[in-house]
This record gives structure tokens, sequence and C-alpha cells, in this order.
């Protein structure tokens, strides 16, 4: 090759490559615009979700209030809504509970407050006795400190971790009530 011949191969090779990296940039300035409009659509879409979520519980903001919060305030918000749908899960589930028991106590013939009062309390008293019987609900005094030794043993590794020794020191007799 000669050197006009080499120049014009260099020239070739040169405007190629601007042409790429031009090319490169227009397509990464599209995926940009892209990726922004999927983000604010993702945006819109949590929003829209939170403020139903938010009404639903019977909160009511502007959709200019929402998108002015920042993501600490949207995220604590989101979390704020599950901890409500599980009180309310939870409060659903006594108030069944609740009428499972009146519907119970009525089939035994427990008709009055007073008679389902009863009924509840002596079941309640029949349980703490049984649970004495079987040694649960009782008492002993206890002393917790750290060991005197290094504590190594199956499962608990040779890492010489933080570990606590409990020594019972008076356990309380349980009296039996028959």
């Amino acid at each position: 090759m000669t050197s006009k011949e080499q120049k014009k191969f260099q020239k070739k090779k040169k405007r190629e490559k601007e042409n790429r990296q031009q090319t490169l940039r227009q397509r990464e300035a599209r995926r940009a615009i892209a990726r922004e409009e999927r983000d604010q659509i993702k945006a819109d879409q949590r929003i829209d979700k939170l403020q139903k979520d938010m009404a639903e519980f019977e909160q009511h903001f502007s959709l200019e209030a929402y998108k002015s919060m920042d993501e600490s305030k949207l995220r604590q918000l989101e979390k704020n809504v599950e901890i409500l749908r599980g009180l309310e899960e939870e409060y659903m589930e006594e108030t069944r509970k609740k009428i499972d028991l009146n519907k119970k106590l009525e089939k035994e013939g427990h008709t009055s407050l007073d008679a389902k009062l009863r009924a509840v309390s002596q079941a309640t008293i029949e349980q703490q006795k049984s649970d004495a019987e079987v040694g649960m609900g009782g008492s002993a005094e206890c002393r917790v400190g750290t060991p005197a030794k290094p504590v190594t043993g199956v499962g608990l590794g040779t890492s010489g971790g933080d570990f606590a020794e409990v020594s019972v020191i008076k356990a309380s007799d349980v009296e039996e009530n028959s």
C-alpha cells in the first residue's frame, strides 16, 4: 500500500468509527428516553395503587401530593397500608371467633349475657387447672451469667461467641387441686 492509500484507509476507518459512535450515542439517547418513560409509568402506577389503597382507609390525598413525596415517604405509606390491612384482618378474625363462641354458647343453652360469662369463666378456670397439672405456668428462681469457660459443642462451633449460662436455683412445687 502506498502512503495515499493508507491515508484514505485511515480516514475511512476513522469515519466508520465516528459513525459507529454516533449511532451508539443516538441509540443510547433513545434508550434513555424509553427508560425514563417506563420509570414514569411505573411511578404513576405505584402512585395510583397507593392512592386506591389509601382511599380504602378513607385517607385522600391529591395526585400532586403523592408526586411531591420523596421515595421514603411513599415507602412508609405503602408499609402503613400493609400494617393496616394486617390489623384489619386480625380484627376480622377476632370478630369471627367472638361470633363463633357466641353461637357455641347459645347452642349449649346459655342465652343470657350472665350465663355466657359464667360459662366462659368456668371454661377458663378448667383450662388453668389442666395447665397447672401439666406443669405450665409455674415459676422458678434462676440466675443468668456468662460461662466460666468457653462453650463448644455440636452445632455451636468454636468461634467462642457470646453465650449465657442459666442455672435453676429453686423451682416452686406445683400444688395439686383434686
